[in-house]
């Protein structure tokens, strides 16, 4: 019983310790390029490039079957 409280209270420490926070805001931001990028071998995805009401550049990753017009504007979240 002991053995096994230990390694619990071991596994619950590790991984506090290896907890990342992430800090991101919310953009508006206009889509204003789509490619077509292959990241991994077989699996070919969309490049989505973003522009701000400040002409500063966001790129952004999507599935095939997602289809966004260019010139669509929303909520974009970039790392800070």
């Amino acid at each position: 019983m002991k053995a096994i409280l230990i390694s619990a209270a071991l596994v619950a420490l590790c991984s506090c310790a290896t907890r990342k926070e992430v800090q991101v805001k919310m953009v508006n931001a206009r889509l204003v390029k789509i490619d077509t990028i292959y990241r991994f071998h077989t699996d070919p995805q969309k490049q989505l490039t973003w522009k701000d009401k400040n002409e500063i550049e966001y790129v952004t990753y999507a599935s095939f079957g997602i289809t966004y017009p260019i010139g669509t504007e929303m909520m974009v979240l970039v790392k800070r």
